[in-house]
């Protein structure tokens, strides 16, 4: 499960630039969205993208005076900007500013239209660009505006204006519903079933730049596959991947004939920093964030015995840009980097499981509360089910010191 979340959200009220008369610059106009990135609440309708203000060093102040809401930029392989309650019939003009400490060139996109193909900044030089939004880009109501780069470090932009014959402010893209993951608690035992965790630890084959759909074809066979170590980054391993692409991961696994009619769970505690997942050639999910743990249901996706597993990572992603964590390093950090298992639950199991201590202040009496969600999945047996909770201890031990039944 992914938790998702938008880069650099804030409130913005609309009153800040409603009703604002058209100015004599822009005659019929009004300015319905502006964002110069020098506070956070300007950077409401920021989809993707990260701030930075360039130091008196690298822009210094005879070229760019030293308040110039030009020299605070947001930047990104792509920096990304969503809008919503746009009015189809009528006008939008888009406004963009750049200050560049290098040469850079970028494409400016608005949905799938490029208003320029290659913009080039050069070093310490404020551009200023004005387009007239074509009608497509805007005619269900939404906008999106993305500057990609082409060459140089990553994509800047400074300031952003919107201007329209239509004066109602426009709004962000409502952020998604946010659900927690699930992380099933693994069972102490199940009846008949021996083998209650298979580890996908240990050699896999990979490819730095595979073909397409590789997930698709035969074994991880042929040039350019290589065996490489579960877990692990892929760079430590004498790999190098181009930035922004996927690469390859494939092993092949057996399931025991005790798992037939169980639920199959795929647990991956850490992939760097998105993955893309395939069982014998299906997809089984997506999930990105290189730090936390995902799981995935594959039940009808596996068979008894023989398996194939797919990964395609890539180590850039909107993780990877929040948490800074090729930057901090120095070097990709992709790979599937923790572990990664499989393993069998009953239909009728246990879903998640939170304990909360709260000791009293005398440090002896405390009061322990249990959060447990259960799930019937598949063809759970019938009738009513009881949850029995029991506390062993002191270690060492297995005295019952507490029980409970619900």
């Amino acid at each position: 499960m992914e938790l998702t979340a938008r880069v650099l959200v804030f409130f913005l009220l609309p009153s800040a630039f409603a009703g604002r008369e058209p100015s004599q610059e822009n005659p019929g106009l009004h300015l319905v969205a502006k964002a110069d990135f020098r506070t956070s609440s300007s950077s409401v309708f920021l989809e993707e993208g990260s701030w930075y203000r360039y130091p008196l060093k690298d822009v210094p102040v005879r070229i760019v005076p030293k308040d110039d809401p030009a020299r605070t930029v947001v930047f990104g392989r792509k920096v990304v900007f969503s809008f919503t309650g746009l009015d189809p019939k009528a006008r939008y003009d888009l406004l963009l500013s750049f200050l560049s400490d290098g040469h850079r060139v970028q494409r400016i996109e608005v949905g799938k239209i490029t208003l320029q193909e290659k913009l080039v900044l050069g070093k310490g030089r404020i551009l200023r660009k004005r387009w007239t939004l074509p009608g497509k880009a805007y005619a269900h109501g939404k906008l999106e505006i993305r500057v990609e780069r082409l060459e140089g470090p990553n994509a800047v932009v400074s300031t952003l204006e919107i201007l329209s014959t239509n004066p109602i402010p426009l709004k962000p893209k409502p952020l998604p519903p946010v659900s927690s993951p699930r992380l099933s608690p693994l069972p102490a035992g199940i009846p008949g079933v021996s083998l209650l965790c298979l580890s996908l630890g240990g050699t896999w084959r990979f490819h730095p730049s595979p073909e397409k759909e590789f997930w698709k074809k035969k074994k991880g066979e042929g040039p350019g596959w290589k065996p490489i170590q579960v877990p692990g980054e892929w760079t430590m391993q004498g790999f190098r991947v181009k930035p922004g692409t996927a690469a390859a991961y494939r092993r092949t696994f057996r399931i025991p004939p005790s798992w037939e009619g169980l639920r199959v769970k795929l647990r991956c505690d850490g992939v760097y920093s998105k993955a893309e997942v395939y069982l014998n050639g299906r997809p089984a999910g997506s999930h990105t964030g290189g730090f936390t743990p995902f799981e995935l249901d594959v039940t009808d996706l596996v068979r008894t015995g023989g398996n194939e597993i797919s990964l395609a990572v890539t180590n850039e992603s909107i993780q990877d840009t929040l948490s800074c964590g090729s930057q901090y390093a120095a070097h990709q950090l992709g790979g599937i980097t923790r572990r990664i298992r499989l393993f069998p639950l009953p239909s009728l199991n246990v879903a998640s499981f939170h304990a909360f201590p709260f000791f009293e202040k005398n440090g002896r009496d405390a009061r322990l509360e249990l959060k447990v969600r259960t799930a019937a999945e598949g063809d759970p047996p019938a009738g009513k089910k009881k949850i029995h909770f029991r506390i062993l201890g002191p270690l060492p031990g297995e005295k019952t010191i507490l029980f409970s039944e619900y």
